[in-house]
């Protein structure tokens, strides 16, 4: 059972919003008003005749407390059968049960399916958005900007345990939920990358598993990883050693300590020597047969047991095992032979909570709640496990719910691993575009345009997204 030392204390900011006495309360849903009992004569006793609101003088009080708890409508931009979305549901199911809040999740008016960003905006614009949801932690930023969304920080200010909750997030994973100084998403769990290597092949060409000693430094770097592949490549029944796609290419600039834009979000660092050496690496191994020519990846799932060693991340774990896939294991990123930092790109999805006409700010206050419950130790680590996902704090890394279920999962274990070497791209409107422009260097695998010329107009083209989000801010 979640107990209430996992509520973070939240009541701090639900005021009023206490747990029925007894039995099953009524429906209520703040701000729609329906038939029910009015609460006891307050100073605001005008609005008891909608049984929604009651009083809320002295009196009022009271009466709030044999009221209904206050029903939030969310909205998930995964189904309910993707597994992230089914353990979504599973951890607010929870909350259901064990919150002392008086606060009720609805997850039967939509939450179930999966809603996208241009139905949130929609939804937003014409005063009918949920009160709290799942978006990409891209799109949380995104649709924060936009004026949809609360500033969740100001919501939890006066909550005296979200300060030390906040400060135990991974400061990438909190950093990126954020947008002109302000918490624009709840990060809650978040995703990472690493190799997978197939362990029956690898032992029968007499090739030793990579290994790796857990700090920032990696031992298997370029130039082993290249010997391996040249090795794997000869073997009967391989038909790739190294399934890439071309679009995972900064994850390998990342061993270099370089980035493609700056921590701050302002400026575009593409074009640099790191990113022209990564990509002659890559191209490298293009050129000796050992990856995909037309730049697949996601071979692996196939099961046809032809891929040695494959870019993957633990979202697909119950996709591998539901095709049995054969048995791998699990490695961070080549690194660079003389930099060698351990980098693990990561994405992931954040919970906001709506602001605006068709919201009040007792609802935003209680979704604020749910999303620093979501955030605390316990259910991030019933969701990273539910959903094979990574934690974003290290006390979610640290709990020993997580920590045991590692001992019987190796492969989760080895992505799981990797969480405190995680970046993602800082948290910009533009960031899912700035994404998707800047990893896909397709045209120079195929050889429509030199290495330096592409990074030349790709920075140009990603720096002017970037300029044009800050110049909503004044700067």
């Amino acid at each position: 059972m979640i107990r209430r030392r996992y509520l973070g204390g939240s009541a701090a900011i639900v005021g009023g919003l206490l747990a029925a006495a007894c039995g099953e309360p009524t429906v209520r849903y703040v701000g729609q008003p329906q038939a029910g009992p009015a609460g006891p004569a307050g100073p605001a006793g005008a609005k008891g005749e909608t049984g929604a609101q009651g009083a809320t003088g002295a009196q009022g009080a009271a009466g709030k407390a044999a009221e209904a708890p206050v029903f939030l409508f969310y909205l998930s931009n995964l189904p309910e059968t993707h597994p992230e979305g089914a353990a979504r549901i599973a951890n607010l199911e929870e909350f259901n049960k064990t919150n002392e809040l008086n606060i009720r999740v609805d997850l039967e008016s939509g939450g179930r399916a999966s809603t996208n960003l241009d139905k949130y905006k929609t939804m937003a614009a014409g005063g009918t958005p949920p009160d709290v949801a799942f978006l990409s932690y891209f799109d949380s930023v995104n649709i924060f900007a936009s004026g949809a969304t609360a500033d969740l920080d100001q919501l939890l200010k006066a909550n005296k345990d979200w300060g030390p909750q906040r400060a135990d997030i991974f400061p990438r994973m909190l950093e990126s939920s954020m947008w002109g100084g302000k918490l624009a998403g709840m990060p809650v769990y978040t995703n990472n990358a690493g190799i997978i290597y197939n362990k029956g092949r690898l032992q029968q060409a007499g090739v030793p598993f990579p290994q790796w000693d857990g700090s920032g430094q990696g031992q298997y770097d370029w130039n082993g990883f290249k010997e391996d592949l040249a090795r794997m490549q000869q073997q009967d029944g391989i038909e790739f050693a190294f399934a890439f796609r071309w679009t995972r290419w900064f994850w390998f600039l990342g061993t270099l300590g370089a980035r493609v834009i700056t921590d701050d979000g302002r400026k575009i660092t593409i074009d640099r020597p790191e990113s022209v050496e990564t990509i002659d690496f890559l191209q490298s191994i293009l050129k000796g047969g050992f990856s995909p020519p037309d730049g697949a990846g996601e071979l692996y799932r196939e099961a046809k047991n032809n891929i040695a060693f494959e870019h993957q991340g633990p979202f697909r774990i119950p996709t591998l095992r539901a095709n049995n896939a054969p048995d791998f294991g699990v490695l961070h990123t080549p690194v660079h032979p003389g930099k060698r930092e351990v980098f693990a790109q990561n994405g992931g999805h954040n919970m906001a909570v709506f602001k605006g006409p068709g919201t009040e700010p007792e609802k935003q206050e209680a979704a604020a709640a749910v999303c620093m419950w979501m955030n605390s130790p316990e259910p991030q680590a019933q969701a990273c496990i539910r959903a094979t996902s990574i934690p974003v704090s290290r006390g979610a890394l640290e709990s020993q719910t997580l920590q045991d279920y590692m001992k019987t999962d190796e492969q989760m274990k080895g992505f799981v691993e990797m969480a405190p070497y995680g970046w993602r791209y800082p948290g910009i409107p533009s960031g899912n575009q700035i994404n998707r422009t800047g990893r896909d260097i397709s045209p120079i695998m195929k050889g429509e345009i030199g290495v330096t010329a592409w990074l030349a107009e790709t920075q140009a083209k990603l720096q002017a997204l970037v300029d044009k989000d800050w110049a909503t801010l004044g700067g």
